[in-house]
């Protein structure tokens, strides 16, 4: 079974990723839990928050540069398995605006990576949940080009691997702004130049919805949660347990 989670950047995903993981072992499920990182958000041992260090800014751009390469070899040692996963990408980055030929370079980076993640859970018996994947991609193309279709939107969802499920975050806009401001400031001036172009929490919040209603007009299985206090927290946490627990006994049976 595998899980994805959308939502605008700084809404919560992984952290509700995290708490979903930890709680589904938990109740006896086999989770994979598959995060996306992010060089400058990387929590410090003993939990430190502060601003990244100049070494630790020039390892993570060093890393991002070093990647592509890596990931060009990898690629070509797989080629015969790698004909889906071009296409997927392929349709997605002619999705993006004209003369976006950095940003194309990097998602078809960033898909070659999830198409290869996404084949491994699929294969696997157990729960794999993905922070984020195939449908907040598409979320943030629709962010760059609000003014697309929604068959443009469908034809991209039909081109990507579907998940068992997707959850959509929705979280206070004050927040989502005051974590974004946060991320800004870690990631330092050398990461800031590897990043897309920041949109408002109100832009990526409307996409998420749009997103949202269109995966329910295809019928395809999708939950919303709310990341707000502690209190909301938890029971939206029960509620995403709840809905995996009984969406993995229905699908156990009908693929035994």
């Amino acid at each position: 079974m595998i899980v994805e989670f959308f939502g605008p950047p700084g809404s919560g995903k992984t952290t509700f990723a995290l708490a979903l993981s930890e709680r589904l072992r938990a109740d006896g499920f086999r989770v994979t839990l598959r995060l996306s990182s992010r060089p400058g958000e990387e929590i410090r041992p003993g939990g430190g928050n502060g601003p990244m260090s100049k070494p630790s800014a020039i390892g993570a751009a060093a890393r991002r540069l070093m990647r592509p390469a890596y990931e060009l070899i990898v690629n070509a040692a797989h080629s015969s398995n790698g004909a889906p996963r071009n296409q997927n990408a392929n349709i997605l980055a002619r999705s993006l605006p004209p003369g976006q030929i950095l940003d194309s370079l990097r998602m078809r980076q960033y898909l070659s990576r999830l198409s290869a993640a996404w084949s491994e859970a699929a294969c696997n018996k157990c729960i794999s949940i993905f922070d984020q994947a195939f449908v907040q991609t598409i979320s943030g193309i629709v962010v760059m080009r609000p003014s697309m279709a929604d068959a443009d939107i469908g034809i991209m969802l039909a081109a990507v691997p579907r998940s068992d499920l997707a959850i959509r975050i929705d979280t206070p806009l004050n927040d989502i702004e005051a974590r974004l401001d946060w991320r800004h400031h870690r990631m330092g001036g050398i990461g800031r130049i590897f990043e897309y172009k920041q949109f408002s929490a109100i832009e990526q919040e409307g996409a998420a919805e749009r997103l949202d209603a269109l995966l329910q007009q295809s019928e395809r299985p999708v939950i919303c949660v709310r990341a707000g206090d502690d209190d909301e927290f938890e029971a939206n946490l029960y509620k995403a347990e709840r809905e995996i627990s009984l969406m993995h006994s229905t699908l156990c049976t009908e693929r035994c």
